[in-house]
C-alpha cells in the first residue's frame, strides 16, 4: 500500500499515546496487512481510535469470529499484522473513501466488496450458524463493561464537568412525581452491523444505546451515520 499516513502493530497501535492524540475523534479509512501472506483488509470508522480498539476486546473477537479478518487475526496472531491509516475523512465521507480503497486493493479479508452495503451478498447456512453462535452469551462481562466505561469516563462523557442546578433537579423531580401515565418509547432504532449486514430493531433509543454500550444522548447524534461499524437509523414513533 502507498501513501500510508500511519503504521504500527495492531497489538499496540490503538492504545499508544501517539494514536490516542492523533486518532481520537477522527474519521477515516484504515487497513490491516498480514505480514505472513500479504493479504489485507480495508475498513473505516467515524472514530478511528474507538474502531481499532474493538480489535483488542476479547468479546469483539468472539462475537465477530465468523469474519475472515477476525479468523486470520486469531490464526496468525496480532503480532503478524500491521494496521495502517490510509486517509482521514469527514464522518459522511468515510464510507465513500473506504470504497475507493476497496476498489484499488481488492482486499481478500473483506466479506463485502461494497463498503457499508450487503448488495449482492447472502450468508451461507454455515455462516448464519456461526453468526448465531457468536451472538449467544454475548452478555456484558466485567471486561466489556470496563472497556466501555473507560470510553465514557472523563472528557469522553458528554456531561463531563457539568452539574444539574438545584432548580433543574427540583423541576425533574416535580415532573417525575406528576407523571400519571407510563412512559412509552418515542423512538424505534434500527442498528445494522456493517460487517454482517444483520439489522436489529430496538423498541427504544435507550435499549439500543444499552446494547451498543453508549449513552442514549450520544447515540442520538449518529442518526443516519455509523457508530462503531454499526449504521444507526432512528424512527420517531407516532403516539396514539
Amino acid at each position: 500500500m502507498k501513501n500510508i499516513l500511519m503504521q504500527s502493530s495492531i497489538a499496540s497501535f490503538p492504545l499508544s499515546a501517539l494514536a490516542d492524540q492523533s486518532l481520537k475523534g477522527k474519521s477515516g479509512v484504515y487497513g490491516f496487512i498480514n505480514l505472513t501472506n500479504g493479504n489485507c483488509y480495508i475498513g473505516s470508522g467515524v472514530d478511528l481510535w474507538l474502531r481499532l480498539l474493538d480489535y483488542q476486546q476479547r468479546w469483539y473477537l468472539k462475537s465477530k469470529g465468523h469474519l475472515p479478518i477476525i479468523r486470520a487475526i486469531l490464526k496468525y496472531g496480532m503480532s503478524n499484522f500491521i494496521v495502517v491509516i490510509l486517509e482521514f475523512t469527514t464522518r459522511l465521507d468515510a464510507i465513500t473513501a473506504e470504497q475507493t480503497y476497496i476498489n484499488k486493493y481488492k482486499p481478500v479479508y473483506n466479506v463485502l466488496q461494497v463498503a457499508g452495503s450487503t448488495l449482492g451478498y447472502k450468508h451461507s447456512d454455515k455462516s448464519k450458524l456461526k453468526i448465531s453462535e457468536g451472538m449467544i452469551d454475548t452478555t456484558w462481562t466485567d471486561e466489556r463493561r470496563e472497556g466501555h466505561s473507560q470510553r465514557q469516563t472523563g472528557s469522553g462523557n458528554t456531561f463531563y464537568g457539568k452539574n444539574h442546578t438545584a432548580e433543574a433537579k427540583a423541576l425533574l423531580q416535580a415532573q417525575a412525581l406528576a407523571r400519571t401515565t407510563s412512559h412509552k418509547p418515542a423512538h424505534q432504532v434500527e442498528v445494522r452491523d456493517i460487517d454482517t449486514g444483520i439489522t436489529t430493531t430496538y423498541a427504544s433509543l435507550r435499549k439500543a444505546a444499552d446494547a451498543l454500550g453508549v449513552s442514549h444522548s450520544h447515540l442520538r447524534k449518529f442518526n443516519g451515520l455509523c457508530y462503531n461499524n454499526h449504521h444507526i437509523t432512528i424512527h420517531k414513533v407516532s403516539k396514539p
